[in-house]
């Protein structure tokens, strides 16, 4: 085990940037943009509502959820520029836009800020943008980037020669895995079986997505096995950490049985 490396060199070898493997920069740019530009409208118009009704000057959760509604404005309001500014969008054009999308919201039928037209507006709107807001503009990168590749017919096989893998999961009963990238579009998989204490091991093929590595029983893509998904590493309820690329995975895998068999029977109560 002491060739295991750690997590934080998966963006050498297995992710890149937010936007890996996409010529697409440009058209998931333009979706944020109007992703952020409507969820900031959303949230303005939902602040301006509560604060015209008045409650949040007597009760506590009321201003709570006024507050909680502003610092959302301000996130996606930032990320809105942000991303204008990647599509050289001048500020007077978001201001327009954000404009724009305000008066729409507003004039929706019924006009203003009623509880029949905030109901309205939040079964359209409040899901969603908590999602996209509340996480790291990242996310939703890698989200559209997933999104884009996933209805991409291309089929993409990344040089991974090298990169190994050790996977485990949470408990016992799930079995200890390692994978080997040993030749473009192809992998060998160990799997160690604690039923009767032995090491299976397979060789299977792989295609690459900018968010997913898809293993496959035959090579032209028959038989999907399962996907590591690049960001968390995370395959069959497993939990993998990249080896030193000098590892001899068998021998290793050996070591790990003969120490889980211990552990095993360390653990047990009778």
């Amino acid at each position: 085990m002491k060739k295991l490396l750690g997590i934080v060199v998966l963006g050498l070898l297995l992710s890149g940037n937010v936007y890996a493997n996409t010529n697409n920069k440009e058209i998931i740019n333009k979706k944020l943009y109007e992703e952020y530009s409507t969820c900031t409208v959303y949230f303005k118009f939902l602040s301006i509502a509560k604060e015209k009704q008045g409650k949040y000057k007597k009760k506590k959760s009321e201003k709570d959820f006024l507050e909680r509604m502003q610092e959302l404005t301000t996130i996606s309001e930032k990320n809105t520029f942000y991303f204008a500014d990647i599509l050289k969008i001048s500020t007077e054009d978001v201001q327009k836009t954000i404009e724009e999308k305000y008066t729409e919201m507003y004039i929706l039928k019924p006009k203003g800020y009623g509880l029949k037209k905030l109901s309205i507006v939040a079964n359209k709107y409040f899901t969603e943008c908590i999602e996209i807001v509340d996480k790291p503009k990242e996310t939703r990168i890698f989200y559209w980037t997933r999104k884009i590749e996933e209805n991409n017919e291309e089929t993409k096989i990344e040089n991974l020669t090298g990169t190994k893998l050790f996977c485990k999961g949470s408990n016992v009963n799930t079995p200890i895995s390692a994978i080997d990238f040993f030749a473009p579009g192809s992998l060998r998989t160990f799997h160690l079986r604690t039923n009767d204490w032995k090491i299976d091991i397979y060789d299977n093929f792989y295609s690459t997505t900018a968010s997913e590595i898809k293993i496959y029983v035959k090579k032209n893509k028959k038989d999907y096995l399962g996907s590591i998904f690049r960001q968390s590493l995370n395959y069959a309820n497993k939990k993998c950490e990249i080896l030193a690329s000098d590892t001899n995975v068998y021998e290793m895998m050996k070591e790990v049985l003969i120490q889980t068999k211990k552990n095993l029977k360390k653990s047990n109560k009778i």
